[in-house]
């Protein structure tokens, strides 16, 4: 019986280590998969302020403004749907690593919606599948999941087995849309909502009139836990609520924050409403992707706001370094960076004819992505396509052609990588007054060779050529 015991144990070890291994090539929401690679790339002694909670989290606070303006190196570990029963798993694997200045947590009406339905246990397994396995860990896994579902809840190749022709590799790129912001957890996109859009979302969410009378002990104890776990470490707390139209269309969601506002009031906390300031602050709109999420221009705005509000209101002391600003879009675009990988200010012939691209600025962004920057010298850049090419040999065609990445193109002869976009002016982005678009790629090569960027109108201006551009950082 011993025997027999002991050769059961041993083959639950192996096939435990085995999936181990195998589990991250079952691996789905590559989205919060970078989210935490970047989390572990950031200098967690020096990490000042950390950002949680779900996708208003994620899409209403950039990074780079509060590294830019508040000298603060910040990480947003938001993700999608996430309740605060996750978030305190976040917050564990942060606390065992990092002593953040402050946390700033999103709460809402979902993040402390636990329905026992499929999408709630996926939503969880979008984050959860990318924590450290840790005591809080496995008690959210066992409050969310029945014991029949903890295998599969585990092991990401259990759970997507049959999606095994399409398995990518676990360092597989997520691709990235041309219109889609992303820095250090921060993400959403330059685009803007219609009307249709906005009817829509009315019509889905203000048949939610039934006032919510009081918190439920559960949700009461969901914020308590969130409170402690970092009241135990000493770390201040700002709860927000982001800017969404729900507040406005839904009685349930409104007076469902309302209450929670309340309860943080009585527990000693300080929470901010961004939903009773948003029109004040300069939000309409424009500023939104969608009516629950702010665009990049929105999240400029808000992530401004709360910058003025910690120092001002919360007397905000940092007691870390200072970020290094490199890879920060809004640093780059305001100074002249010797440490720019390359850099052109074009004549007022050369800029009429690009329809008010008055130069560029390309920098590196993270591991393999970098972007250019276009200030305008107006506030309208036409309606004009442009393309980005450089030369590349075979052996390079194959290895960009194995990355699969939808963006990257080739020429007839394969002796060129090409990447085409068109900008408009719903791609224009504003920082403190000055307008300018941007055009973010990825690329493996560490030079590039042959460089020329094509625009105007049907991309007859050759708008810059470079010989060689060195992609490392500090190179001009």
């Amino acid at each position: 019986m011993i025997q027999f015991i002991f050769k059961g144990v041993l083959l639950f070890v192996l096939v435990a280590a085995v999936l181990v291994q195998v589990d991250p090539y079952f691996q789905t929401n590559f989205g919060y998969r970078d989210t935490i690679k970047a989390y572990q790339d950031v200098d967690k002694e020096n990490l000042s302020i950390v950002f949680l909670g779900n996708s208003h989290s994620y899409s209403s606070f950039d990074q780079r403004i509060v590294e830019k303006e508040l000298g603060a190196s910040s990480m947003n570990l938001g993700a999608g749907a996430q309740r605060l029963l996750v978030t305190k798993v976040v917050a564990d694997m942060v606390l065992k690593d990092a002593q953040p200045d402050l946390a700033v947590i999103n709460i809402f009406k979902v993040s402390l919606d636990e329905p026992n339905n499929d999408d709630f246990k996926a939503y969880s397994l979008h984050s959860l599948d990318f924590l450290p396995l840790s005591s809080e860990k496995i008690e959210a896994m066992n409050q969310i999941f029945s014991w029949d579902e903890l295998p599969t809840a585990y092991s990401e190749t259990l759970r997507n087995h049959t999606k095994w022709p399409n398995i990518k590799d676990k360092n597989y790129p997520l691709y990235y849309r041309g219109n889609q912001d992303f820095y250090r957890g921060f993400s959403t996109y330059r685009i803007k909502f219609d009307a249709k859009t906005y009817d829509k979302f009315k019509k889905k969410y203000e048949v939610l009139k039934a006032p919510t009378k009081s918190l439920s002990s559960k949700e009461k104890k969901r914020i308590d836990e969130i409170i402690s776990i970092f009241k135990n470490k000493k770390i201040p707390r700002l709860f927000v609520n982001a800017p969404s139209y729900i507040y406005d269309v839904s009685i349930s969601h409104r007076t469902h924050a309302q209450l929670v506002a309340a309860y943080l009031e009585s527990k000693g906390e300080t929470f901010l409403e961004f939903n009773i300031i948003k029109d004040s602050i300069g939000l309409d709109k424009s500023h939104y992707r969608n009516p629950n999420h702010l665009n990049t221009n929105g999240a400029i705005i808000a992530s401004q706001y709360l910058v003025t509000y910690l120092k001002d209101s919360l007397q905000f002391k940092k007691t870390k370094q200072s970020p290094t600003l490199e890879t920060n879009r809004y640093y780059n675009l305001s100074v002249a960076n010797e440490k720019l990988l390359f850099q052109k200010k074009w004549d007022s012939s050369t800029t009429q004819n690009l329809f008010g691209l008055e130069g560029a600025k390309l920098y590196k962004m993270n591991t393999n992505r970098y972007e250019i920057i276009f200030p305008l010298q107006h506030d309208t850049v036409g309606n004009q396509p442009f393309r980005l090419e450089y030369d590349i040999t075979k052996d390079i065609y194959k290895k960009l052609k194995r990355i699969k990445q939808p963006q990257i193109n080739f020429n007839k002869g394969f002796t060129k990588a090409v990447y085409y976009g068109t900008f408009s002016n719903k791609d224009i982005i504003n920082y403190n007054g000055k307008n300018f678009v941007v055009f973010p790629f990825f690329t493996p090569l560490e030079k590039l060779k042959n460089v020329s960027f094509h625009a105007g109108e049907k991309r007859s201006v050759v708008a810059f050529k470079a010989e060689t551009i060195e992609l490392t950082p500090g190179s001009n």
